[in-house]
């Protein structure tokens, strides 16, 4: 948790200092985690493992084609081709694409964990500034180019409608306007797009007695205070007791 402004928000690497994701102050490095690094180990591994992949596909493969056109040619048959050619074969097509399984899924894990880092950061940034962001506090947070911090921004807007709205100020300037965070409701005072138009203006009340006496309108005789409350007047209050 940054000591600044209390916020459990990622930090961020210019260079060898750390900074809070939310309110850019200072931060001690290694106490949690960053949004420069956030699934890059997972990304490397996915990388070289599929790089692994193709080397045994494409390398057994081979290999195994040779040992068999080998042993064809050696005892003028093919069935010793196949018997020793096509093990290898069979084996690298079938290590080769576990590899290359596992290392897309390695990869799409540590691409999940570089957008979740990236998320709790710009929701930290929202709430620290009252829920509106700008692509240029994106990219200062988050360490990446403008364009890269609008891209984001946007995909969240698509993706998260119902927390991240795209606005526009008095200026024509675009700005995301982002509530709660993912997973947590949304707070009841949490800044809204939407605003809501009370009509102040006192009710009508009808003075003139209904010609059939019914309690639904008031007596000519009642009147109205200043907070709209209909009494009887004192006058038409005898005329009641002569009755």
């Amino acid at each position: 948790m940054c000591p600044h402004c209390r916020t459990n928000a990622p930090i961020v690497y210019r260079g060898v200092m750390a900074y809070c994701t939310a309110c850019g102050a200072p931060r001690v490095p290694l106490v949690g985690e960053s949004v420069n690094l956030a699934g890059k180990p997972a990304k490397v591994g996915g990388t070289i493992t599929k790089v692994l992949g193709w080397l045994t596909l494409v390398g057994g493969v081979t290999f195994g084609l040779m040992v068999g056109l080998l042993f064809t040619a050696i005892f003028s048959t093919p069935l010793f081709g196949i018997a020793f050619g096509l093990p290898i074969v069979l084996a690298s097509a079938i290590f080769g694409y576990l590899l290359l399984r596992s290392g897309k899924s390695l990869g799409a894990s540590g691409s999940d964990r570089e957008r979740d880092a990236r998320v709790r950061a710009l929701f930290a940034l929202a709430r620290h500034q009252g829920g509106n962001v700008r692509a240029a506090e994106a990219s200062r947070s988050l360490g990446v180019t403008v364009n890269d911090a609008d891209a984001i921004l946007t995909d969240l807007a698509k993706t998260m409608s119902d927390l991240v709205t795209l606005e526009l100020d008095d200026a024509g300037g675009v700005y995301y306007r982002m509530r709660g965070e993912p997973g947590a409701p949304i707070p009841e005072n949490w800044p809204s797009a939407e605003r809501m138009r009370v009509d102040t203006a006192r009710p009508r009340v009808d003075t003139q007695g209904s010609q059939n006496g019914s309690g639904g309108a008031l007596d000519g005789n009642r009147e109205l205070d200043d907070d709209g409350t209909a009494t009887t007047s004192e006058h038409g209050g005898r005329n009641a007791r002569r009755r």
